[in-house]
């Protein structure tokens, strides 16, 4: 998996691996935003937080996104008037501007130098329908008390025909906020561990948690911060969420940019920004989003092409993807795992989670310290909304689907013979996912997601093995990319003069 432009920027964090028994009062899992907002704000409150990171600090989304800290969420307030009432429009600006205060305190704290670069977000569309769906967005976010203003145009030769402005919004560098949040929560008393990724979750009044490496922490209250969560007992939440991967590239910029931070309403998504930093200039063009398992060979030629006829852009030698959760209502999930009182989570933040992810881990931190807090009761996994969204029988229909297909694909009876090509083949009995690599050297694995037993689909883009049910991703030698799968793929051996049958 490419790393980001921030995390090439930025290096690695250095917090150890856990490699030893342990107990914590608090123990979050992931290391991302929400993880680490909460273990700063409980930490800062006097709880003892211990926080498990099975790779690196910011290593997934929250390091890999295009760093907008907006509270412009697509158009969001008038979906969520529509279907919860205005009420719950105004609660969700308010959790979401409360982040967005949040993070400006923490960047300041952290660090002698600004992290965060005051701009405008613009919100634009292409057709006649997109700006009817604008001209509603705006009239909410007015009533609502918003600073907006609506425009006839862009200033790009992009054929927007309406723009919906958000002022006084901010952009910045996503990991590096990262790294500096980490620090302050260990400084404010949280034990951060990397490279420990939890395997088994044993639920009680006090919860178990195994690590790959055989570490245990016992723990009172339990907060999953792990993007999808992994924890799935009764499996109400499964149908709930769906992840979709997304692509950005980057580049060095040298011609006039306007100022702001922008994004289309419609399909094929375009979201981009200028990034000033170290004497460089930086142009980010991301979108070209399709639900993970699903494959856009062209994802980074488009993403090129446009950036060349709409700025100029010459070169583009930054190329990474990320992933989202999303939910079917706009609205993440974030509270108590339904039938636990003692087991918190936060997932679904639908491309917004600087912002968004921010929210849930304040309040995680609430309903730990207090019971209760701003936007619980909206973004409560209890809700009922979403499942009368069309989005979330679509889903439903969809992960059926692909399971059934993966169980009826016939595999080949060959191994790939060119170089950077994959096969699924039969190996000894078992049905395997087989990858040459640009040297010539042959992977198998067993083709089965570990997570609820999916069959995986290759993804050629990004050399890895996908899940389309739920979202998992492997190396292509079987390393875990991306959860909710904790474990990772079983290799296969091959042995000398060996045929795929």
């Amino acid at each position: 998996m490419n790393p980001s432009y921030w995390q090439l920027a930025g290096g690695e964090t250095v917090y150890p691996a856990l490699d030893r028994a342990a107990a914590s009062g608090v123990t979050i899992i992931g290391g991302g935003l929400a993880g680490l907002t909460a273990a700063y704000c409980l930490a800062s409150s006097g709880c003892e937080v211990t926080l498990l990171e099975a790779g690196r600090i910011a290593g997934g989304t929250s390091g890999r996104n295009t760093g907008k800290l907006t509270v412009q969420h697509d158009a969001v307030y008038s979906e969520i008037e529509k279907r919860y009432g205005p009420g719950a429009a105004r609660e969700y600006l308010k959790v979401n501007e409360r982040a967005a205060a949040f993070v400006k305190r923490c960047a300041e704290r952290a660090s002698s130098e600004p992290l965060l670069s005051e701009q405008p977000s613009y919100l634009y569309a292409e057709s006649a329908k997109g700006s009817a769906k604008l001209q509603r967005e705006y009239e909410v976010c007015r009533a609502l008390g918003m600073d907006v203003k609506l425009h006839t145009s862009i200033p790009f030769p992009i054929p927007a025909v309406s723009a919906l402005e958000l002022r006084a919004q901010y952009q910045y560098d996503p990991y590096r906020y990262c790294v500096a949040l980490a620090a302050l929560a260990v400084k404010s008393g949280a034990r951060i561990y990397e490279q420990t990724r939890v395997v088994k979750v044993k639920t009680g009044t006090v919860h178990r948690l195994t690590a790959e490496n055989g570490a245990v922490v016992e723990t009172g209250m339990l907060l999953f911060c792990s993007h999808y969560p992994f924890y799935h007992r009764g499996g109400r939440m499964v149908p709930r969420l769906k992840q979709e991967r997304s692509y950005l590239i980057a580049g060095e910029y040298h011609k006039d940019y306007p100022g702001g931070m922008f994004i289309n309403l419609e399909r094929p998504v375009r979201s981009f920004r200028l990034h000033e930093a170290d004497g460089k200039r930086i142009l980010l063009v991301g979108g070209s989003g399709h639900r993970t398992g699903e494959t856009d060979l062209a994802a980074y030629d488009e993403l090129t092409g446009f950036a060349g006829r709409a700025f100029g852009l010459e070169a583009a030698p930054w190329r990474w993807s990320a992933q989202d959760c999303m939910t079917f209502d706009s609205v993440p999930f974030v509270g108590r795992w339904p039938g636990k009182r003692n087991i918190l989570f936060a997932t679904g933040f639908n491309k917004w989670g600087n912002t968004g992810a921010t929210a849930a881990g304040m309040m995680l931190s609430d309903l730990v310290l207090r019971g209760k807090g701003p936007g619980l009761r909206l973004m409560s996994p209890g809700r009922v909304g979403d499942l009368a969204a069309a989005g979330f029988y679509q889903n439903a229909g969809t992960m059926t689907k692909d399971y059934i297909k993966g169980e009826l694909t016939f595999p080949q009876s060959a191994f790939p013979k060119e170089p950077d090509t994959a096969s699924v083949v039969t190996i000894r009995g078992k049905r395997c996912g087989c990858y040459r690599d640009p040297s010539g050297k042959l992977f198998a694995v067993e083709l089965r997601c570990p997570h609820l037993g999916c069959i995986l689909a290759f993804n050629p883009l990004q050399h890895s093995w996908d899940c389309p049910c739920h979202g998992s991703r492997f190396s292509a030698d079987g390393r875990r990319i991306q959860g909710p799968a904790v474990r990772d793929l079983k290799r296969v051996r091959i042995e000398a003069g060996e045929d795929a049958k």
